[in-house]
């Protein structure tokens, strides 16, 4: 529960904040005035913001050596797999062409519902860590907000390494002037929540898919989640036992971005029926995707499988050596249905079109509303 009254002074330098005694209760104090009445306040005091306006910089981005190698990566990638499992391209186009046009619209359905969930979980986060009209920041609108989720998205099919999440946090942080260190912070704590829910549904749905016999491809993809929630709750556990140690040890300037950040993350934290609901409402939808592909492409293969598959397509988009994990999806999705009995042809089809929903669609979408929005 967040305290209004309950304020940290940030004087016009961002120079010193007062400590945060509240910050291992879940609880955030900050005076919304200077973020919300003044928006250069922010743009100054953010050691981040360098960063962000780096980010939004799509000519100078794709120009760069490291995301002109990891599309090369990418395609190197594609083409061993294609060459090594020897996938009859024609044949592929051939399932693609003739799959049910019902069920492929299905299945974009469900893939585009899963945005608005997505405001409306941001929103809730947002709400927690302060950014709302009680604390005198007005937020954007839920087409507002799905606006930038979409635009984000559309950073991280050009850019590796999730460069879309910094860009997430610039374009909130111009559309309400408030700092973009701690809206960074709000973005974590929601990557952290889509991981624990990943790994979660990932090894119930492997456990009903797999049984006693855990393929070596499973076993990797369980570790490498495990890994990654792991290191999720150890980054918060350190952040919450170094609250005050490291304010005394960095620099003045520094401290501030931290406290802010550590607002961020904290602050996101609260109403979990609501988060985990959501959470678990858009994991359903990942996997209602898949199943409605594989359905329309004429393969019978069950519900956990989808939902493994799709969840595991997920966690391969983590790895940062691609955007959204080009190449690295692509090859999990074809090695999975290949082990549950699928025919590599057919498996590869499922793998063209579900990268067809969810990465190239999303390319062209966000091409289109990145260059009529005025929120870029």
């Amino acid at each position: 529960m967040i305290d209004p009254a309950a304020n940290v002074t940030i004087p016009p330098n961002g120079a010193d904040v007062e400590p945060l005694d509240d910050i291992s209760r879940g609880a955030v104090r900050h005076d919304p005035a200077p973020e919300a009445i003044d928006p250069a306040h922010s743009t100054h005091g953010d050691v981040g913001e360098a960063v962000a306006e780096e980010g939004i910089s799509f000519a100078r981005r794709l120009r760069q050596p490291r995301t002109i190698l990891s599309f090369l990566v990418a395609v190197v990638i594609i083409v061993l797999v294609v060459m090594r499992l020897n996938i009859n391209v024609h044949e592929v186009w051939r399932n693609i062409r003739g799959a049910n046009p019902l069920l492929l619209g299905c299945a974009f359905a469900v893939y585009y519902l899963s945005f608005p969930v997505r405001a409306v979980r941001w929103k809730i986060i947002l709400s927690n860590a302060g950014y709302d009209r009680a604390h005198g920041i007005e937020t954007p609108k839920l087409s507002g907000l799905m606006e930038i989720i979409v635009l984000s998205w559309f950073a991280n099919t050009l850019l590796p390494a999730k460069l879309g999440d910094i860009y997430r946090g610039y374009l909130f942080k111009k559309a309400t002037g408030v700092s973009f260190t701690r809206t960074f912070g709000t973005i974590l704590a929601e990557r952290l929540m889509d991981i624990l829910g990943l790994f979660s549904f990932l090894v119930v749905s492997g456990a009903l898919v797999f049984g006693n016999k855990v393929p070596r491809v499973a076993v990797t993809l369980f570790f490498f989640g495990g890994a990654l929630a792991v290191c999720g709750l150890i980054g918060l556990l350190v952040l919450r036992r170094a609250e005050g140690l490291l304010e005394r040890i960095v620099p003045k300037k520094a401290s501030v971005q931290y406290r802010r950040l550590e607002e961020g993350i904290f602050g996101s934290f609260g109403r979990w029926p609501s988060l985990i609901g959501l959470t678990t409402i858009l994991w359903a939808q990942e996997g209602l995707r898949v199943f409605f592909i594989t359905r329309a492409l004429g393969l019978h293969v069950s519900l956990a499988v989808t939902v493994f598959v799709a969840l595991a397509a997920a966690l391969l988009t983590t790895i940062p050596l691609t955007p959204a994990g080009l190449g690295a999806v692509e090859t999990g999705i074809v090695g999975i249905l290949q082990f549950v009995g699928v025919e590599r042809n057919a498996a590869a089809s499922v793998a063209v079109v579900d990268r067809v929903i969810g990465y190239w669609s999303v390319l062209l979408i966000g091409l289109i509303v990145y260059i009529f929005s005025r929120k870029k």
